[in-house]
Formats: C-alpha cells, sequence, structure tokens
C-alpha cells in the first residue's frame, strides 16, 4: 500500500497544516434497518428521538445506497469497492479458517446457478482502518463483522484494538455466550446489548479525550437482525402503539429500534459531555434494506417490518433491498437539518473517511468516491454511474439474480436468465418520480434501456464480474420453500 506516513504528509503541506486537527470519525452501522425504519423517514410506528436529533444536526441522505445483503455489504463498505471484486456476494454461513470459497448451494427450484462466494475479506485488500491507520488514527472495532473469522478478523485488517467482533446474532442479553469469553464475562446479567456497544465505545472516548488522539471508530450493530429479541418492557410500549392498518406493526422490532436508537443517544450525549462533538465526523448507516421475511415461529405471518412505499426487501437489488438510511453529521460541512437528494453510497465512505483525515488513497481502483462536495450542499460529480451486481442465490432473491445500474433518475434492473429462454430480463423505472418501481418503462423506453445496458455491462466487465447461467439440475416443477412463497407475500 503506497500510502505516505504522516509527518512527510505535514511536510508536504506546509506549516499551516500543523496546526490543522484530524477529526475523529465514529461510523456508526446498524444491521437490517431498512429505509422506512426511522421517524425522520417517515416512520409513524418506531420511536427514534435521538437519530432523529443526529438528522436535525447533520445532513439527511434520501437516496442512500448500499449492497442488499449483510458480508459483501460489509466488505464493499470497509474497502470502498464492489464486492464482487472479492468474489464475494453471499452472506457467510460457512465460516472456515482454512477453505476461503463456500460450496454451491442452488436449490433445484431455482433457474440460475450462482458463481462461488467466498468466506472472508482477503489480506491483500485495503481497509478504511488501514488507511486511517496510517494516518495516525487509532482505529477501534466494536459489534458486528461478518465478513471472515480466524486470521480475517477486523484485527487483522487494520483495526489496533476490538472489543467484540461477531458473525451471526445468538441472542441480545447477557450472558452473551456466543461472543468472545472476556466481553461475555464482564457483562452484568440481563444487559442488552446495545448498552454494552454504548459502554465500550464511551471509554473509548474518554481515552482519546485524555490523550488526544484521532480515532476511527466502527460502531457496527447486531440489531436489528434477528433473532428479534428486545427489553419486555418495552415491547409491551409498541404492542399498545399497533395499528392493524399500519404495515410497521411488529412490536418486538419496535423495541429493538429503540434499543438502538438509545444507544445513538448515549454515545453522542458522551462526545457532547466530553467537548469532543465538534471534533467529531459522525455517520449512520444500515448494511442493507429491511427484511420482509416472516419471524421463524410456527403460524406466524408477521413480518419484522416494512419498507414500502419501496419494493422489496433485504436480499433484493429493488428499492427496498439496497436503500438504507444515511446520516452524516461534521461541524462546518454539513448543514443542520439539511436533506440532501443526491444518489450516494456507502463504498463512498472510504475515500471520504480518508480525505477527512488528510491520508493518501490506496494504489487500487476504487468504485466510491469522496462525498464532500454533496456534503457541503455542492453538486457530486460522478465519473461512473452507481451500480449492483448480486447474483446471489440467496432466498429473497429467488429465481432472480440481477444487476442494476440507477443514471440520474432512472434506473434499469436486468434479471438474469428470467425469460421463459432463460435469455435476461430488462425493467426500467425512474425512481425519483416512481420509487416504488411500479411502472416498468423498458417498452417505452428502447434506446434508454440499450444505453444504460451497454454501461452496465462495461461497469460488470470492469469489476470482473461472474454472470450468472442456467442451473443445470432446475425442475420447473419443483415447489418453492414455504417460507419463500411468505417472503414474496409480505413486502
Amino acid at each position: 500500500m503506497r500510502i505516505k506516513s504522516l509527518t512527510l504528509l505535514l511536510l508536504l503541506l506546509g506549516p499551516l497544516a500543523l496546526f490543522a486537527k484530524q477529526p475523529n470519525i465514529l461510523f456508526i452501522l446498524a444491521d437490517d434497518l431498512g429505509w422506512k425504519d426511522t421517524a425522520v423517514s417517515g416512520s409513524t410506528f418506531y420511536k427514534t428521538p435521538h437519530i432523529d436529533a443526529l438528522a436535525a444536526e447533520g445532513m439527511r441522505f434520501t437516496d442512500a445506497y448500499a449492497t442488499p445483503l449483510c458480508s459483501p455489504s460489509r466488505a464493499a463498505v470497509i474497502t470502498g469497492r464492489q464486492p464482487e471484486r472479492m468474489q464475494m456476494h453471499s452472506a457467510i454461513t460457512k465460516v472456515s479458517k482454512d477453505d476461503p470459497i463456500m460450496p454451491e448451494e442452488v436449490e433445484d427450484y431455482q433457474r440460475m446457478s450462482r458463481p462461488q462466494s467466498r468466506n472472508h475479506i482477503p489480506l491483500e485488500e485495503i481497509t478504511m482502518a488501514e488507511v486511517l491507520k496510517e494516518a495516525g488514527y487509532a482505529t477501534h472495532f466494536i459489534g458486528k463483522w461478518h465478513a471472515g473469522a480466524g486470521r480475517y478478523l477486523p484485527q487483522h485488517q487494520g483495526f489496533d484494538n476490538v472489543v467484540v467482533a461477531g458473525h451471526a446474532a445468538a441472542g441480545f442479553f447477557a450472558p452473551y455466550k456466543w461472543l468472545n469469553k472476556g466481553f461475555s464475562r464482564n457483562s452484568p446479567q440481563g444487559e442488552y446489548l446495545p448498552e454494552r456497544f454504548s459502554t465500550e465505545a464511551i471509554k473509548i472516548f474518554r481515552k482519546h479525550k485524555e490523550s488526544g488522539e484521532p480515532f476511527f471508530m466502527a460502531l457496527w450493530h447486531f440489531n436489528v437482525h434477528s433473532p428479534y429479541e428486545a427489553k419486555p418492557e418495552v415491547i409491551e410500549k409498541y404492542e399498545a402503539l399497533v395499528d392493524p392498518n399500519n404495515p410497521q406493526k411488529f412490536a418486538t422490532m419496535g423495541a429493538m429500534i429503540e434499543g438502538l436508537d438509545d444507544s445513538v443517544g448515549a454515545v453522542v450525549a458522551e462526545l457532547k459531555s466530553l467537548g469532543m462533538y465538534e471534533d467529531t465526523i459522525i455517520i449512520f448507516a444500515s448494511d442493507n434494506g429491511g427484511v420482509g421475511m416472516p419471524e421463524r415461529k410456527p403460524g406466524s405471518t408477521l413480518t419484522p417490518t416494512s419498507n414500502l412505499p419501496f419494493r422489496g426487501w433485504k436480499g433484493t437489488i429493488l428499492e427496498g433491498g439496497i436503500r438504507v438510511p444515511f446520516i452524516a453529521r461534521w461541524s462546518g460541512v454539513t448543514e443542520a437539518g439539511s436533506v440532501n437528494k443526491t444518489p450516494v453510497h456507502l463504498v463512498d465512505l472510504m475515500p471520504t473517511f480518508a480525505r477527512a483525515a488528510g491520508a493518501e488513497l490506496p494504489d487500487v481502483e476504487l468504485d466510491g468516491i469522496d462525498l464532500r462536495p454533496a456534503l457541503e450542499g455542492d453538486v457530486l460529480e460522478r465519473e461512473r454511474p452507481l451500480f449492483w451486481f448480486f447474483p446471489s442465490s440467496f432466498i429473497p432473491n429467488g429465481k432472480r439474480p440481477a444487476a442494476a445500474i440507477r443514471e440520474s433518475d432512472h434506473k434499469l434492473i436486468r434479471f438474469f436468465g428470467d425469460n421463459e429462454d432463460f435469455s435476461d430480463k430488462y425493467e426500467l423505472y425512474n425512481v425519483a418520480l416512481d420509487p416504488a418501481e411500479s411502472m416498468d418503462l423498458a417498452n417505452k423506453h428502447p434506446e434508454l434501456v440499450a444505453s444504460l445496458t451497454e454501461i452496465l455491462d462495461s461497469e460488470l466487465e470492469r469489476i470482473g464480474a461472474r454472470i450468472p447461467f442456467p442451473n443445470p439440475a432446475y425442475n420447473p416443477d419443483a415447489p418453492e420453500p414455504r417460507h419463500w412463497q411468505q417472503y414474496m407475500l409480505n413486502p
């Protein structure tokens, strides 16, 4: 990695740089929190006063995007690169320290086979933690990693201090036997996990207040991923608020979101108390869209949340799967209470953090760009349009592995092998006028479909995308899993 030392950088920038203070960076990432899952984004069921307050003091992006599934999304976020560059497109379920590739698991009811997926971020990839560490930052990780095990954990990807780095939640109340023994042993009985994360983050803030050393913290929550658990008294509060006509009516989800919101409030309040708030860039986002699959309880058809007005959910390339909450607060840069409709992507955070820290970008091709112009309220010039490649056979995607591209207000979706003859199917939407993707414009604008297809094909070639292929074991009469059918009925 060709990154200059901080000392050399300061000498090159001149005497004024010696007085420039590097901002702290706090990156809070929620798990499975949908775009509509905060009050500030329009939810009338969930209560998120602290997230709303952060938006009131910063900038909220209405058209922020992510990769539609957890592991590849985290790989993209931390490297600033499309996950297919790392051959990652599925949720990591096999965490072997020896076998880097998860086995093919395509079922006979699926028309298309998917390329195999890696079970970790390769060590040769350069992460935002490594870039910021080279720039003089202390780097901290707390929470859900889900991007590799063993020698692929965050301590091997640029983080100096790893409080805990879990893979998937197995319970949200202490003792956390599914996390490392030291973390679980030091947790008081019955503690709720987001509270513990706040406590650990606050300890780190106080140390940096004393030392004055800049920090980068990835505070990546397990909330609001399954299993759906929250404090009983908070669940009762939301049960009393349930409106059967509101598509968001899962009381436990409301309580989980409130627990996440309380954690956001606690860390922000501590930064303010320590006098560090104005010196800290805060980003709040989610790794993918909200979940539409019914909770796994016998007879239950209650979905965890609703992404309406968007179509789709986590694991799809539709707006409900890829559009996410995104709030940025940067003193002197973002305007308080501003709302920005510029399309942005979480891969943009790597170059944004690097430039904010005065660090040199790694000598690799990044897919993200520096968001500072947009954060300042200016026009963001993007050399290439936003695009997605998701060949996964993850159940919500069913028979429809896909790629998509957004150019201005138009979004083209390419569903691989979706026609009867296994040719690709194309859909075109104006997502500014039709965010629900309800009016397919492909037949009306064939010339736009053709031009966007050409750009999308070029982008897929650039990242080395491995295109899905017809499944040799496909059986059109094979029954789809029951939970997949329920997923389709509960968007």
